[in-house]
């Protein structure tokens, strides 16, 4: 193993009269500037693995930067089902290749059978569910705890077979494939949480996962749009692959992704600002005495902290990044981090090796310092007292941001928009996906019944009628509920009490001869629509049309309004107490 005019009627006439309406609904993603999450790392060593008081270390374990995970950090469904209350993710409770009998689960399974295990999955509705997926590099890695070995799980996960003895099978496949080297694809060993790469003709366990509700903090993309062959490793179609490069989970990347400042660039996606350059040929203060990029880890604090005394390009925060800020520097579609980084995003120099980061290595402190990130290929390990390659980073232009989650409730149907843009869902749109707005940011979102009631809102700071405020300090969850309206057309002869919003709905279900009953005009009852009349589910088509009906539609009080175009194209209709206009 490798690291979207009036007139009142009634007659009989015929018309042949074609015409089609086509409502387009828009729908627009955008880039946002993530959060990246805490690594779980609540500790410090010194440089013999003993554990010392964090302050002033300036280690992982004393900044502990990012967003928290949440009290309960897994929720077990009790339907063979966890989500993942960090990433919002559902995954099965069973790790390893779980799935029905007729798709042979269990064990290891090379690369290209491990996807095609989880379309056979899909193909039986495992788990209530067909939206399975083999996780990408970024989503089986979300699980990991730092701190925790055998398996890197936090404490209290329910999953189950996820450490076995053979230590082969504590390796876990995703969908990533290792750009230039195709015959590779990224996984996660559950021993320590360790990021490298398997043959895809070797055989790992798959752990399925799927898009479940919103967490605390949004994954990005990987970066890879490109699909391989599993025999030939050529490039190839993504349509059906199932592979990291079709399916494109996770957050989008803002454009340009990394903003040039002169001597330091800052990334758009995470806020986070790096030097343009590597210390030693970005103006090292001579105080620090920096004559070899290469330090053991307890040396590159050092060196952290005399940078900082001498303002080091203009700032006197910098730091070493952690384990999951290191990380956000890859690109999956490129085979080495540090050269894509330097050929297009406008680094002057990045060297493609090894980096220590500020996180240590809990799991054997005694024999192993920290994680480093492998900037060559986009692996990672741990590493002892050797001399690393570091690089400085700092806060930025970072601006903090929350996650914002609609949801559906009620029997009805509706739209709802948000503003600023981020939020534009509609009641019947199953994968309606959270939105990022800036932390202390005010964003309204507005509620727009289609022939339905609106129920009211649950979760906002304010409600204005269909209005709902929300500041968003926390991530925030809240809920549109739309309400089935009291049918406004009715067929006795189907229902006295269930009918239809729209006449034409009444229409289509209508039999030759029923007579339709509508509701008398009122400023909320006017049928706005083009009604076309074309035979119904039964030809001939001859129908009767009664207009002026009071709610229980027992007794004519007035005549109903049609706004719109009335055409018959077959069979006939005789209409009483109607108005076109």
């Amino acid at each position: 193993m490798i690291p979207t005019r009036g007139y009142f009627m009634k007659t009989r006439f015929s018309l042949a009269v074609l015409f089609s309406l086509a409502v387009l609904y828009p729908h627009s993603s955008q880039a946002s500037t993530i959060q990246l999450p805490k690594t779980g790392m609540t500790t410090c060593y010194d440089a013999d693995g003993t554990v010392i008081a964090c302050s002033g270390t300036e280690q992982d374990g004393e900044l502990q930067l990012g967003i928290a995970w949440p009290a309960q950090r897994f929720s077990d469904h009790g339907d063979g089902t966890v989500t993942d209350n960090l990433t919002g993710l559902t995954w099965t409770r069973d790790a390893r290749t779980p799935g029905p009998s007729q798709c042979n689960p269990g064990g290891n399974k090379t690369w290209s059978s491990a996807l095609s295990h989880v379309a056979c999955m899909n193909s039986y509705v495992y788990l209530g569910s067909a939206s399975w997926r083999m996780p990408n590099i970024n989503e089986i890695r979300s699980l990991v705890d730092v701190t925790r070995s055998f398996p890197s799980l936090a404490s209290g996960h329910p999953f189950t077979n996820v450490n076995v003895i053979d230590t082969a099978s504590n390796h876990f496949w995703s969908s990533t494939t290792m750009t230039g080297f195709p015959g590779l694809a990224f996984d996660i060993y559950m021993g320590n949480g360790i990021l490298g790469s398997t043959n895809k003709n070797d055989s790992l366990p798959v752990w399925p996962v799927r898009d479940g509700t919103a967490g605390a903090i949004q994954l990005p993309r990987t970066g890879q749009t490109t699909c391989y062959d599993p025999a030939s490793l050529l490039e190839t179609s993504c349509v059906g692959t199932g592979q990291d490069g079709e399916l494109l989970k996770g957050a989008n990347w803002q454009n340009p992704r990394f903003t040039n400042n002169g001597t330091t660039m800052t990334d758009n996606l995470t806020g986070l600002m790096w030097p343009a350059a590597d210390v030693i040929s970005n103006n090292p203060p001579p105080e620090c005495n920096i004559m070899d990029m290469k330090l053991t880890w307890d040396d590159t604090f050092i060196k952290m902290a005399c940078l900082n005394t001498q303002n080091y390009l203009g700032h006197n925060d910098w730091r070493l990044p952690n384990f999951n800020e290191m990380s956000s520097l890859f690109n999956r579609e490129e085979p080495s981090p540090a050269s894509w980084l330097t050929t297009s995003q406008g680094f002057q120099s990045f060297l493609a090796d090894s980096y220590w980061t500020s996180t240590p290595n809990i799991v054997d402190p005694l024999l192993l310092t920290a994680r480093a990130i492998n900037m060559a290929d986009g692996t990672d390990f741990t590493a002892s007292t050797k001399g690393l390659y570091f690089v400085p980073v700092r806060a930025g232009n970072y601006v903090p941001s929350s996650l914002l989650t609609l949801a559906f409730s009620g029997t009805g149907s509706g739209d709802v928009n948000s503003n600023p843009a981020g939020i534009n869902c509609s009641s019947s749109d199953l994968s309606c996906q959270p939105a990022i707005f800036p932390t202390g940011s005010t964003v309204i979102l507005t509620a727009t019944p289609s022939l339905s009631g609106f129920g009211g809102w649950t979760g906002c700071d304010s409600v204005n009628g269909t209005a709902c405020t929300v500041t968003m300090n926390a991530p925030r969850t809240v809920t549109a509920t739309f309400t089935t309206l009291p049918p406004r057309v009715i067929n006795p002869r189907i229902s006295t009490s269930q009918g239809y919003q729209t006449l034409q709905s009444a229409f289509n279900a209508a039999l030759s001869a029923d007579t339709l009953k509508a509701l008398t005009t009122t400023s909320q009852t006017e049928f706005i629509e083009n009604l076309t009349v074309n035979g119904g589910i039964q030809s001939p088509y001859n129908l009767t049309l009664l207009g002026g009906y009071e709610s229980t539609f027992n007794t004519i009080t007035g005549a109903t309004t049609i706004q719109g175009q009335l055409t018959i194209q077959t069979g006939s209709l005789t209409v009483d107490k109607i108005a076109i206009r």
